[in-house]
């Protein structure tokens, strides 16, 4: 069974756009370490990024095009659903940044030094290749949330539920990549160590979206199993 689930998974994967998007994004981060001399810091920071932004697009588009969440309130028009979508980004990405910035900013601050914040604040992230990474990023989160909107409304239960399932992705996401990042600091230390877990990161962010049921399944699993 988890066979034919993982076989299932993947071959929905590869039919999938947010799939293709999530290679090309996972693949910023180890293009800039491996390529374009990025620092440790620029990729834990990255990586964040992309969670609080995912995590904070998709519930505006959700909370604003859902007819689940919206109710009466399901905007009728383009303009009226882009409104509606700004309008809850407007109070989701804040809360996300509370929800995730204190222990995200706690755990850096202790991972990574003085001299790698201030090299990265002072000038690094002004870079070509930091501020193109950037702008794939935007653009790979732009393209998934326009894509998870138009299947708001019409969307079959089958689609309902992978999305269901890479939301509940992203939050298990989360507390595993607050330590990684942690770790890309000291791991700096050691040769190519930050390379190696950037690549290691990214791998298991693209493994997670291809098989997202069989993750889960693990996941979820061998929580009931040490319970």
């Amino acid at each position: 069974m988890a066979a034919t689930t993982g076989d299932e998974d993947l071959r929905e994967a590869l039919e999938s756009p947010a799939f293709w998007a999530t290679v090309v994004r996972e693949s910023v981060p180890v293009v800039g370490v491996l390529a374009f001399g990025w620092s440790a810091l620029a990729a834990a920071i990255f990586f964040l990024a992309e969670s609080w932004l995912f995590l904070s697009l998709r519930a505006a588009a959700g909370i604003a095009l859902d007819p689940k969440y919206a109710g009466k309130d399901l905007p009728t028009d383009l303009r009226g659903a882009i409104g509606a979508v700004l309008k809850h980004l407007s109070y989701c990405l804040p809360f996300f940044a509370l929800f995730l910035g204190l222990f995200i900013v706690f755990v850096l601050r202790i991972g990574f030094s003085n001299a790698q914040f201030a090299e990265f604040f002072g000038g690094g992230w002004r870079s070509t290749s930091v501020l193109a990474g950037g702008a794939v990023l935007l653009a790979t989160l732009f393209v998934d949330t326009v894509q998870f909107a138009r299947r708001c409304v019409g969307a079959t239960p089958e689609q309902r539920a992978r999305d269901d399932q890479r939301l509940k992705l992203m939050f298990y996401r989360v507390p595993a990549l607050v330590p990684a990042a942690f770790l890309l600091g000291p791991a700096a230390k050691f040769g190519y160590g930050a390379q190696a877990l950037v690549v290691a990161i990214a791998l298991v962010s693209v493994a997670m979206e291809a098989f997202p049921r069989t993750v889960i399944a693990w996941i979820e699993g061998t929580g009931k199993k040490s319970a």
